[in-house]
């Protein structure tokens, strides 16, 4: 058996800081009591915060629980986006979109390598910086990713300016010089508002519709009627709800790849969609106590759909399937509780009361983002962020104060191929 790392020994002494069942040997009070494994994600993630007051950026490191630099923005953020490889973070605000490197690189050793045959990767940290990379356009863009992929929408100005797309791979930023991003004017007369990266493929949608892009630069409409539709990852797939139903696409996007799925009659446009990179599930949220459960298998035109329902204890104002399996739901509620959920049954799991009540429609609200094993909700009154186990009961495991008031919320650092993987310390 190992001796316990430095790292682990600070993990404990949080964790019995906070009360945690783990330092008096669990319930039935026997000290050598066995004490589940700690998922080894946390020591590589670092939370990416944006400030509500003032155009900057604060980067958190987790393993060693302190702010590692604030980097300065030329506008406010509206909103992060964290690729699927969560190495590189968007920040969007008006008419453009900057790049964040969050000091997080990760050597996927997945197959095993020459220092050990276990799967395992190595964690390399650096300091966070902004990267010179020019993502500007016209209008407030939406910023998606897919695995290794961005896309920024710039809707433009109706019948003054046409919508235009960026796409460009991670790759790209690590070129020298970095390669620009692939540009597309889209020649809509209608609002488009949402540009989704699929594979080599890009899915556009808005007033019109939801529509593929093929390589001669024509577009093939999938869907009717899909303005700033919620979106989810649905293992290799994406979900898209648009007014009237809910579109599963697999690359390469056609109409062969294509199902549609229509909404409940009567029932309103799902508000969120959370998905999960390896498992055929989405889950779909329009308001209330209700979440609508859809479970997909195999080919998307000839397999089976199964839909059915989960009750909330309370409404939701975020909600997002645990990133590790996908296994449960963390749902953060007005009442400022956090709660967890079995995301098969819909079974209150556990609930944490973590900042006091709020409104979903606050401008700056607290908000919740995902770690595998871990969840974070961001507390703009008192400048915390609060860090809760997903594997633990939702106990609290630790509280980091920040410089910024945080408006959004990302986890960076965790790679969605090796998200349950350790490095070579987590490694037998």
């Amino acid at each position: 058996m190992r001796p316990p790392t430095r790292l682990g020994l600070w993990l404990s002494l949080l964790l019995c800081a906070s009360g945690a069942a783990a330092c008096d040997g669990g319930d039935d009070g026997d000290p050598a009591a066995p004490t589940p494994p700690i998922h080894p994600a946390w020591r590589r993630t670092r939370l990416v915060v944006a400030d509500a007051d003032a155009p900057q950026i604060e980067v958190i490191d987790i393993e060693f629980g302190e702010s590692v630099g604030t980097l300065p923005l030329a506008v406010p953020a509206l909103d992060l986006v964290v690729s699927g490889s969560g190495e590189h973070v968007l920040a969007t605000h008006l008419g453009g979109a900057d790049v964040i490197y969050p000091g997080i690189s990760l050597l996927d050793h997945s197959e095993g390598a020459t220092d050990s045959d276990a799967a395992h990767i190595h964690v390399y940290k650096f300091p966070p910086r902004l990267l010179d990379y020019a993502l500007t356009g016209t209008g407030v863009p939406r910023a998606m990713a897919y695995a290794h992929r961005f896309s920024v929408l710039f809707p433009g100005e109706l019948n003054v300016r046409s919508p235009l797309a960026l796409s460009f791979d991670e790759q790209a930023l690590l070129a020298e010089p970095p390669t620009p991003p692939e540009a597309w004017e889209i020649p809509m007369t209608a609002r488009i508002d949402t540009a989704i990266p699929l594979g080599d493929d890009l899915l556009v949608a808005g007033d019109t519709g939801l529509m593929a892009r093929s390589g001669d630069d024509a577009y093939v409409e999938l869907a009717r009627d899909c303005p700033t539709p919620p979106v989810a990852r649905a293992g290799g797939s994406v979900a898209v709800a648009c007014s009237e139903e809910l579109v599963r696409v697999e690359p390469p996007a056609s109409h062969e790849t294509t199902r549609t799925f229509f909404h409940e009659a009567g029932a309103p446009r799902p508000l969120a969609l959370t998905g999960h990179v390896a498992r055929a599930l989405v889950l779909a949220y329009a308001g209330g106590t209700s979440v609508d459960r859809h479970d997909f298998t195999g080919d998307p035109l000839s397999s089976p759909h199964t839909r059915s329902a989960l009750t909330l204890p309370a409404e939701a104002c975020d909600l997002a399937l645990d990133p590790a399996h996908g296994e449960t739901l963390t749902v953060l509620s007005p009442d400022g509780v956090v709660r967890l959920l079995d995301a098969d049954d819909g079974a209150l799991l556990a609930e944490q009361a973590v900042v006091a009540p709020f409104s979903c429609a606050d401008a700056v609200r607290p908000r919740l983002a995902q770690a595998p094993a871990r969840a974070y909700v961001s507390d703009p009154a008192r400048r915390e962020i609060h860090a809760l186990s997903l594997d633990g009961a939702l106990d609290p495991v630790g509280i980091w104060p920040l410089q910024v008031v945080p408006s959004s919320l990302a986890v960076a650092g965790i790679d969605e191929a090796t998200r349950n993987l350790g490095d070579l310390s987590d490694t037998p």
